[in-house]
């Protein structure tokens, strides 16, 4: 029994020792493995400065927390969304959907890297669009992750004014970032301490009397008695939704699609999208194919090494 337990306890010992051993090792060498400085690719004329992405390269893009809310019993979506967290380096924590007839009717009604003068980033949409007087936005021309127009499955975007004001930044290579007087379908978004309070007191406090992304867009706008916030947004989208390749009866759980009706694998206005490489990511390959490879995009390449991908910068124009 003694010489048991003295085993137990010695294999606890060799146990706890080599996880000291990896935790020093990965403090000591993490850093340096995952921030080596990578070459160059010739995809746009500028890039942004190292010192720009320093506070957003870590497992949360620089947020506190990366949320993914999903109805429990679809494990068939939140393995897939884990799988592919798990090999683009994110960290994401769960949350259980629930339906509105499950909810009860009395519950009704320090460094910030992307700075905090805003109330909700709407980075994951199928719309978006810009109050039709605005005049300032920021633009990333030639950006090899930009869909070209046909392929895309969205509305909304830069004005008419925009496009004959600055026929240099053409639609179909261009990302457009700017104050968001509408959005629709809620992919990715996020939100600010005091935008979430606005929020909650907007559609909790006060009234929801529509799909949510609907109610969001109306604060964007200041629209319909609406007090309104500060929203912002890309076009096109930087997060899209992925579709399974086979019956669009799976697709979502909030349209009752034809079960018959069937489809090619496909991820909304991504480029180079991880669910569509995930094989070649999960096996250890660093190439990652265009979702329109057979195509020939002057700012795109069919495939790039994602770890020696570096993005354009663009400017701010007003």
């Amino acid at each position: 029994m003694i010489a048991r337990r003295k085993a137990l306890h010695m294999a606890a010992a060799v146990a706890l020792t080599a996880y000291i051993f990896c935790t020093v090792l990965i403090r000591t060498f993490g850093d340096k493995a995952w921030s080596v400085s990578l070459p160059k690719l010739d995809l746009s004329r500028n890039y942004m400065a190292d010192s720009v992405f320093e506070h957003i390269q870590n497992n949360t893009l620089g947020f506190e927390h990366i949320y993914a809310i999903s109805m429990k019993e679809r494990t068939d979506k939140r393995d897939f969304l884990t799988l592919a967290a798990s090999v683009s380096g994110f960290k994401v924590e769960w949350l259980d959907g629930v339906r509105p007839d499950e909810l009860h009717p009395k519950a009704m009604p320090d460094e910030a890297p992307y700075g905090m003068d805003w109330d909700l980033l709407w980075i994951g949409g199928c719309a978006s669009g810009p109050n039709a007087n605005e005049t300032s936005f920021y633009a990333i021309p030639m950006d090899p992750t930009v869909p070209r127009v046909h392929h895309r499955a969205t509305w909304g975007g830069p004005t008419k004014k925009w496009k004959e004001q600055y026929p240099e930044l053409a639609e179909d290579s261009t990302r457009f970032i700017y104050r968001a007087d509408m959005g629709c379908c809620m992919f990715r978004y996020a939100v600010t301490t005091k935008g979430a309070r606005k929020i909650v007191s907007a559609l909790s406090v006060d009234h929801l009397n529509k799909p949510v992304d609907n109610a969001l867009s109306e604060l964007c706008a200041g629209a319909n008695g609406r007090h309104k916030i500060e929203c912002w947004a890309p076009f096109p989208n930087l997060i899209g939704t992925y579709r399974k390749a086979g019956s669009a009866s799976r697709d979502s759980d909030i349209e009752s699609n034809n079960a018959a009706e069937f489809h090619e694998e496909l991820a909304w206005n991504m480029v180079y999208s991880t669910r569509r490489n995930i094989h070649q990511l999960v096996s250890g390959g660093e190439t990652v194919y265009s979702q329109w490879k057979d195509e020939e995009v002057p700012w795109s390449r069919k495939a790039i090494k994602h770890r020696e991908f570096a993005y354009p910068s663009g400017y701010l124009v007003k």
